[in-house]
């Protein structure tokens, strides 16, 4: 009965020192939860609670126990649209694995990093994720990628591209952060806007 959205929101201003409504959590300019501070030391993040709500988030939408059976109706618009355009608010990835369920080969704007190119596709389905996605994610010198490995079950521990080392964040939006920028979703509203004249 919470309000994921909310929740991180909440977080966040927290983690920015924001005092406007939580002012309660701050003493001399200080934040006063003395283990986040610990934890926040120990992994040299400032934005420790909102990745690992984040990577919660990431955790329960991503099982492979996802039901997809109310979008078998998409079959019969992908035998009319060639190819079928899905824009999406979900961060889950159940067209997806609708896609890889059904055959159906799909393009999200990215081949591994962030291409963005949906013109001229040979896919049956360009899906625009306008929120971002589970499986997107931005690493600490912002550079965007898709990260198709198994979630591992750890809230606690960050992200590492297993490549390069960096730690990464999901690459997630959510309604206090609709308008901060990030290149896959500003390019993907312009396609919406596109389409949409």
């Amino acid at each position: 009965d919470v309000d994921i959205e909310l929740l991180l929101e909440a977080i966040e201003k927290i983690e920015n020192r924001e005092k406007d409504i939580l002012t309660q959590f701050f003493l001399n300019n200080n934040l006063k939860l003395s283990k986040y501070t610990e934890l926040e030391k120990k992994y040299s993040t400032s934005k420790f609670l909102s990745d690992i709500l984040k990577r919660s988030i990431t955790i329960s939408t991503g099982k492979n126990e996802i039901d997809i059976r109310y979008l078998q109706r998409l079959l019969d618009l992908t035998a009319i649209y060639k190819p079928l355009q899905i824009f999406s608010t979900n961060y889950d990835i159940c067209i997806e694995r609708f896609c890889t369920t059904n055959s159906k080969r799909y393009f999200d704007g990215f081949d591994h990093e962030w291409n963005g190119d949906f013109g001229n596709r040979e896919e049956d389905i360009l899906l625009y994720k306008l929120h971002g996605s589970i499986t997107w994610s931005r690493s600490e010198r912002g550079k965007y990628t898709r990260n198709e490995i198994a979630i591992k079950e750890d809230i606690i521990n960050p992200q590492t591209n297993i490549v390069t080392g960096e730690i990464e964040v999901p690459l997630i939006l959510y309604p206090g952060k609709k308008l901060e920028y990030s290149e896959p979703v500003f390019d993907i509203l312009l396609e919406l806007k596109s389409c949409l004249d």
